[in-house]
């Protein structure tokens, strides 16, 4: 049955409430153009009912309805302008499905300037930088989000791999140094008994260790496998990258080490064997 006439309606003072919570109820069951018509109804009956015309704008935004709901989000920053999320969502939007690369660089300053460590924001605003070929500017907007958060392993372990796959290997390595600065200081302000963050920690490291990698800056890598190890030190995918820097720097004896405790941690770990028997044969030529 269609949304058009929902019953019962409520007197007038909670009107607008009623189809916005209904918009909200028929969008958890998956029907989001009618979901819309409710939000429609509440935006009639309230034009600067704010939050009305935000979730419209999501839901519009999953009914692959772009420019409609830029406009939702528009009228949101009309009523408040210091919407933070209606700005966040405008640049997405305008970054990743209207491909409008300088716009997107606004709204994420507007956000930016609303909420200063927004890290997410600093990322969006790198990535446009990126499409718009303003690598200078994009690599300081991800150190900053580094800086604020350097535990986001992935977000900035894709935009390593990103620049790597661009061939701007020069700027993939300046932002895994501005990683490895962040986490030394971090590792000197983590309280002991905090265990999550040093579960956090080690992650990173890890995951730091794979860009390095990838990057063939072994030294490197080997060293920072080494901080993830010496977090967990019973962690087999840290001694296997660790192992692969290793051999990298033509480190053999060392490399075979660090591939048997990555066995001996996991004895059916198949690639720390290949990888293994791959080197002795380096070893012994």
């Amino acid at each position: 049955m269609p949304y058009s006439n929902p019953q019962p309606v409520p007197s007038q003072p909670d009107d607008a409430e009623f189809f916005f919570q209904q918009g909200e109820k028929l969008h958890r069951k998956g029907r989001n153009t009618e979901a819309i018509a409710a939000y429609d109804e509440a935006v009639h009956v309230k034009p600067d009912y704010v939050d009305a015309w935000y979730y419209r704008g999501f839901r519009l935004e999953e009914l692959q309805q772009y420019l409609e709901a830029l406009a939702s989000y528009d009228e949101v920053i009309r009523l408040d302008p210091n919407h933070q999320h209606a700005w966040c969502r405008r640049g997405i939007l305008l970054l990743e499905r209207l491909q409008r690369y300088d716009e997107a660089v606004a709204c994420y300053d507007k956000v930016i300037q609303i909420a200063p460590n927004d890290y997410e924001a600093w990322y969006g605003r790198g990535d446009a930088f990126i499409e718009l070929k303003r690598y200078p500017e994009a690599i300081s907007s991800y150190q900053q989000a580094i800086h604020i958060n350097p535990t986001s392993c992935w977000d900035w372990c894709e935009r390593v791999q990103r620049l790597h796959a661009l061939q701007l290997n020069k700027e993939a390595v300046s932002l895994c140094q501005k990683v490895v600065t962040v986490l030394d200081r971090l590792v000197t302000e983590i309280d002991p008994n905090h265990s999550w963050i040093w579960d956090s920690l080690h992650q990173s490291w890890h995951i730091l260790g794979d860009c390095l990698l990838g990057l063939e800056q072994y030294a490197e890598a080997a060293d920072v496998c080494g901080k993830a190890i010496q977090i967990k030190p019973d962690e087999c995918l840290s001694w296997y990258c660790r192992a692969k820097a290793l051999e990298g720097l033509q480190r053999y004896p060392e490399a075979v080490k660090c591939y048997d405790i990555a066995i001996k941690i996991k004895p059916d770990f198949q690639e720390a064997s290949r990888s293994r028997a791959r080197v002795m044969e380096k070893f012994k030529s």
